[in-house]
């Protein structure tokens, strides 16, 4: 079994606030610091497949289950988001400049050729884009933040990077 290497539990304890922080305005940017509580993921990777573990936060109490897959599942996970993502590129460059040319070629009455162009690449690169980045982000590690609500975020994380102090 391996360990999580720089990858660490975090609990967002404070957003920036440029009124509250007393932050400074660079150039036209408002630039602020969020406050993270950090902590290990004690749960050992698999050796198979995928184990579901809960970890408690030292911050706030909270009991917040995470799924830990093994290397393997990890790597099949980062290889379906890649292949997501070239499916998505690969519609995109194929329908996209079709309907384009189809709409030039068609003059006015060709409207429709347009909407499919506009859709198209809506359709397509969005996939593209997203499973491009979610293969970057992929760690093996799924943390399901009880906490978590429609467009106000996730308090709780599995971060790469973050340092211990």
């Amino acid at each position: 079994m391996t360990e999580h290497p720089g990858l660490l539990f975090t609990h967002l304890r404070d957003v920036g606030d440029a009124e509250r922080k007393g932050t400074f305005k660079y150039g036209k940017y408002w630039e602020w610091t969020n406050t993270y509580g950090v902590q290990p993921i004690n749960v050992p990777r698999p050796r198979t497949g995928m184990t579901r573990a809960k970890i408690q936060c030292l911050d706030c109490g909270d009991i917040v289950p995470v799924d830990v897959f093994s290397d393997e599942k990890t790597r099949q996970v980062r290889r379906n988001w890649l292949m997501v993502s070239i499916v998505g590129w690969t519609l995109a460059i194929l329908i996209s400049p079709y309907s384009l040319h189809r709409f030039f070629e068609s003059g006015e009455e060709g409207f429709q050729w347009l909407i499919t162009f506009a859709v198209s690449l809506l359709l397509f690169m969005t996939p593209a884009l997203s499973g491009y980045w979610r293969r970057q982000q992929e760690q093996g590690v799924r943390v399901h933040d009880p906490q978590a609500r429609f467009m106000r975020g996730q308090t709780h994380s599995a971060t790469v990077g973050a340092t211990l102090h």
